[in-house]
């Protein structure tokens, strides 16, 4: 269907993204009884809920949206109808991408699967597709069936944009050449696992399943847990735990895993990140080449990693790896960060784990923008500092470390230290920061020892006590070098410079960086406006 999302009342819930329009409309036909929808943009529950009748013509649900943004759709059943031939169409001025999302329960899970081809049924609650989903606690979606041949299905993935990558992609086309609409699928999700239905050779991330005869979901089911197909983030799941000082649990009921990557593969990926290069110096030169940045790892102890190394060039010259960023890739408002990584904790290392908000993305009220420094350790072999600034838009920094409030001395100061430094440079930690709309919390190996708490009363100095929490942030990944030409820098000590003495490389090794987040949060993804 152009320009539409078709709804079976046997789903809980339907979700789409659109991009390219100002207006949406439902339009509902055939529901034989009044059915009530809650609908949701981006998370926030709409005041108005949308109610059908069995004459309902066209109902307005969202207007005034930017044509260039992407927005998130979610409508929620509230009736008890769950059969029938009603038929929801979601009508935009512009373009809908993804053809509609079964969820359930209604709500976004930890595991996201997407099923493509002939043998699946759309949206039917027998088919192998939904039962899988649910006994895997899964997210689910079904491809729009563009004719529900091969080449269709290939030309859809070809040119699809979406919002939410999938963790494995199902494929049912058994006897037909399959091989372009692999190809297809690869590189509409880089690195995406694929589960084909048929016999066939495994090989990298596409997988061979036999689903003929009956039984195909409990065959799919035992398929993916035997072959440890969704492990890693399983894993990524389970060590979620976090603590306040006091050593008492954090309440992370609701939040999930919606981005992470574990450098697994031979090359950065290209849709998480890209390097940048500003900041080239006249003895410091940041590149995007292999001499400074290895990915996936050539040894069994450098397998799944990135690693940022740091090199000389001579006596006087430099080079370091262009710093990670998901700028105009990723960017998400509210949620839980960690790094797990080492950190080359020694002069002259200049290593940073941070983010700069954005905010443009949807309407700020800050003349500024935010930097919030998880973690930056200027040479020092001890421990680190977390830093949050504001950069106003007429220029310079105001720094509100005075704001970041040390759990350990009771006192508003920024600095950690480690308790055992002997060989603190080898070893590995996690360096989180929990951002909600009021507070921005710090953690190293789970354990929150700083907050920056915006209700404060210092922060009304400043002018507004949000000071940009509550716009997004995008990440970035960096190990540079202190050099003389930091010497304008208040408080870096010049027995951190650089010099002949020196052993190279100097690396920062990365094992994983994950988001997640609970129905607060918000992430956009695709170039920033």
């Amino acid at each position: 269907m152009e320009n539409g999302v078709q709804l079976n009342c046997s789903a809980s819930s339907i979700e789409f993204t659109s991009t390219g329009c100002e207006k949406i409309y439902l339009n509902g036909k055939n529901t034989g009884s009044d059915i009530y929808f809650a609908v949701y943009i981006n998370g926030i529950r709409q005041e108005e809920r949308v109610k059908f009748t069995p004459y309902s013509t066209s109902v307005l649900i969202a207007q005034d949206l930017i044509p260039k943004n992407i927005y998130k759709v979610k409508l929620v059943r509230e009736t008890r109808q769950n059969s029938g031939t009603f038929i929801a169409e979601a009508l935009v001025l512009g373009d809908l991408s993804n053809a509609g999302t079964l969820c359930a329960p209604p709500a976004q899970s930890n595991l996201y699967i997407e099923f493509a081809g002939a043998s699946i049924p759309e949206y039917a609650t027998k088919s192998y597709a939904f039962i899988a989903a649910q006994t895997l606690e899964a997210d689910f979606r079904i491809a729009p069936d563009s004719g529900n041949t091969v080449e269709n299905m290939t030309e859809y993935y070809n040119t699809l944009r979406s919002e939410r990558t999938p963790d494995l992609v199902v494929v049912d086309f058994v006897g037909e050449d399959i091989n372009g609409l692999i190809s297809a699928i690869e590189k509409a999700y880089d690195g995406v696992k694929i589960i084909c239905a048929g016999s066939g050779s495994n090989n990298g991330n596409v997988y061979y399943c036999d689903l003929s005869g009956d039984r195909q979901a409990e065959k799919l089911v035992s398929f993916i847990t035997e072959n440890e197909i969704l492990a890693e983030k399983e894993s990524a799941l389970s060590s979620l735990t976090l603590t306040d000082y006091g050593g008492n649990s954090i309440d992370l009921s609701g939040y999930s895993l919606v981005w992470y990557d574990g450098f697994t593969e031979a090359s950065l990926d290209s849709e998480k990140w890209a390097q940048d290069i500003s900041g080239t110096t006249a003895t410091v030169a940041k590149t995007k080449g292999e001499n400074n940045l290895t990915v996936g790892g050539d040894t069994e102890a450098a397998e799944g990693t990135a690693v940022l190394a740091s090199k000389r060039v001579d006596a006087t010259h430099y080079t370091v790896a262009g710093g990670l960023c998901t700028e105009n890739l990723m960017a998400f408002k509210y949620g839980y960060v960690e790094f797990r990584a080492k950190i080359p904790y020694d002069r002259p290392a200049w290593s940073a784990l941070w983010m700069k908000s954005n905010r443009t993305i949807e309407k700020s009220s800050t003349s500024y923008m935010t930097e919030i420094d998880i973690m930056e350790c200027f040479g020092k072999n001890d421990g680190f500092r977390p830093n949050v600034h504001m950069w106003p838009d007429t220029g310079g920094s105001i720094q509100v470390n005075n704001l970041v409030k040390d759990y350990v001395l009771g006192e508003y100061s920024s600095n950690y230290e480690f308790e055992n430094t002997e060989n603190l440079k080898n070893e590995w930690h996690t360096y989180g920061l929990l951002l909600e709309k009021d507070s921005a919390k710090f953690f190293v190996d789970g354990v929150c020892f700083s907050v920056l708490d915006s209700s404060a009363d210092k922060f009304w100095k400043y002018g507004n006590n949000q000071i940009g929490l509550n716009d997004y942030y995008h990440l970035i990944i960096g190990n540079g070098l202190i050099t003389p030409e930091r010497a304008n820098w208040e408080g870096v000590d010049t027995s951190k410079y650089v010099n002949e003495n020196d052993e190279f490389p100097i690396s920062l090794t990365l094992d994983y960086v994950r988001l997640y987040q609970n129905s607060n949060g918000k992430i956009h993804y695709g170039k920033l406006p």
